[in-house]
């Protein structure tokens, strides 16, 4: 029987998959042999939403493209995307963008989606904490995790078992060990970041070019040069360009919301270890093989940003994923 994370984490795939399909909590419910009351409850713990809220969000924002992109009309677009009655959806977009689906094909307005739930901090920290057990024992996992419930997870506990861990990576002394669970388990894992990644690879001749794109894209909010075939990226501090405050007792302006809210000292292993894992994740999967990355420095370390050199191999060596 698959663990609470797992279940949600293939929900959310499979969410993804059947937004043009008839996909709803009866049928996930009886794919993963559960009862639509227990999956309701779940999703709703999990996401502080409704799985039906959430499918129908992601069905709208889906819909923005046939809108602006096809001919289709009002009730065809309608029906692909689930709705039975072209009312009942222009009545659900209005709700949900503030105007409705003619008007907003007629004036172009750009409109706020919700971007999809992706691989969530709860189903990250779960996975790192089962790594960590997996090869450690459970009684290391406990010493860095307490008595964290980790099956029925809120919003503090999470919080409580991030900070208890970032505090204590340092203790195992397995850097690498540590990296390859951050690359896996990476709780701020972006999936239309890698494929922004690949995108503007495809359609670079040089990795100047790449680099350059990369730069006027800014996919990580990054300032990015290159040096070589090293591309220096440097995460700028919050605090400095117009974002909310990251100050926290331990930390300087980081812009990782974990580890700017630790209520201990976070070690600097989990700058290196979470940003090379973050890094390396997302040029391996979206260039085809292993990519280099090395840690420079961070906010936490004494820097003046966070930066990392990732290390490109040459354009007609790699393999791209489509």
């Amino acid at each position: 029987m698959l663990k609470p994370y797992d279940l949600l984490e293939n929900i959310l795939i499979d969410i993804e998959k059947g937004i043009r399909n008839d996909i709803n909590t009866v049928i996930l419910a009886e794919k993963y042999a559960i009862s639509g009351r227990h999956l309701h409850r779940l999703f709703i713990f999990a996401f502080k939403q409704t799985i039906a809220g959430y499918i129908r969000s992601r069905r709208l924002a889906a819909s923005l493209d046939d809108l602006l992109k096809t001919n289709s009309n009002i009730l065809d677009i309608a029906l692909e995307y689930g709705f039975l009655y072209e009312q009942s959806y222009i009545e659900a977009f209005k709700r949900e963008f503030g105007i409705t689906p003619g008007n907003f094909r007629k004036s172009g307005l750009v409109v706020k989606t919700k971007p999809p739930l992706q691989q969530f901090h709860i189903i990250a920290g779960l996975h790192v904490a089962d790594s960590i057990e997996a090869k450690y024992g459970a009684e290391v996992r406990n010493k860095m995790f307490g008595d964290i419930d980790v099956v029925s997870m809120n919003h503090d506990s999470l919080c409580n078992f991030f900070h208890k861990f970032v505090s204590e990576m340092d203790k195992l002394d397995d850097k690498d060990f540590l990296t390859g669970v951050m690359a896996k388990c990476c709780p701020c894992y972006h999936r239309d970041i890698e494929e922004n990644i690949r995108k503007n690879y495809a359609k670079s001749k040089t990795i100047e070019e790449f680099a350059y794109r990369l730069d006027e894209d800014r996919l990580f909010d990054d300032t990015i040069k290159l040096e070589g075939n090293i591309l220096i990226a440097t995460k700028r501090p919050f605090e400095k360009h117009g974002k909310h405050d990251h100050t926290g007792p331990y930390t300087t302006t980081c812009h990782c919301e974990l580890a700017s809210h630790a209520q201990h000292q976070v070690s600097d292993i989990f700058c290196h270890c979470c940003t090379v894992g973050f890094y390396g994740k997302m040029f391996k999967n979206a260039l085809g093989q292993d990519v280099k990355v090395e840690f420079v420095e961070s906010v936490i370390t004494g820097g003046k940003g966070c930066t990392v050199a990732i290390h490109l191999p040459e354009k007609e060596n790699l393999i791209l994923r489509k």
